[in-house]
């Protein structure tokens, strides 16, 4: 992601947590060498609602579906 995409993403994630809105964010949770599945599924277990923010770049990379 480009930095003033990860730069939108942590002001909206500071936003939600500044209204009591428990956040679950990548940044603040993963770190290089982690094993992903692992980190990632608490979270997803416990979600209600999940935001997806994809910029048009991602759309074309080989890490895309």
């Amino acid at each position: 992601m480009s930095a003033k995409g990860k730069e939108f993403v942590g002001n909206f994630a500071d936003g939600l947590c500044g209204n009591r809105v428990r956040v679950w964010f990548d940044q603040w949770v993963l770190n290089p060498g982690d094993n992903l599945p692992k980190k990632i599924d608490p979270g997803l277990e416990k979600v209600r609602l999940l935001v997806l923010r994809m910029p048009a770049e991602a759309l074309g990379s080989d890490w895309t579906p």
